[in-house]
């Protein structure tokens, strides 16, 4: 399945790219791909694998050009400034989405500075209450949080929690 999805949006991206109007054909040089967050992460892996199966897909080098901080505020920036050419690609993950209305430092528009190409993947969620909690059901859980308001704690790896 995984490969599945990368082959897609390895597709979709080689298809969807904006060609040179030069008469060289494209790409004709190495291709930036931009993740917001530092390398190890899970988005730097995923980032990383697909980067070589597009290199293996449209024969030019894919450089990974991690740029983090700011939960991806930076490399955000980064792409609304990048010349237009199809040299420069974003690996979003829904910080991008999501910034503009937490930030005002975000001086991007999401509709507007940028242009998808493909969606590559999608992280489901899962809820896990402790065995110490009388509730059995997401139901009963959702009750005994709102009757215990203000008692409870939430953990979780997305942004901007």
């Amino acid at each position: 399945m995984y490969r599945r999805i990368l082959a897609a949006a390895a597709a979709a991206i080689s298809a969807l790219l904006p060609l040179h109007a030069s008469a060289d054909s494209y790409p004709s040089k190495p291709i930036s791909l931009v993740v917001g967050f530092a390398a190890g992460g899970g988005s730097d892996v995923l980032t990383r694998a697909f980067a070589k199966y597009l290199n293996a897909e449209i024969g030019v080098p894919i450089v990974v050009e991690n740029r983090p901080g700011a939960d991806s505020l930076l490399a955000s920036q980064a792409i609304k400034n990048a010349k237009p050419d199809g040299y420069t690609i974003y690996l979003a993950t829904s910080t991008h989405a999501v910034n503009p209305s937490l930030f005002s430092e975000a001086k991007f528009k999401v509709r507007d500075d940028v242009t998808p190409i493909s969606m590559i993947g999608e992280a489901p969620v899962a809820i896990a209450i402790a065995p110490m909690l009388p509730t059995r059901t997401l139901q009963e859980f959702i009750d005994y949080a709102k009757a215990h308001g203000g008692q409870l704690n939430y953990g979780t790896s997305a942004s901007n929690t």
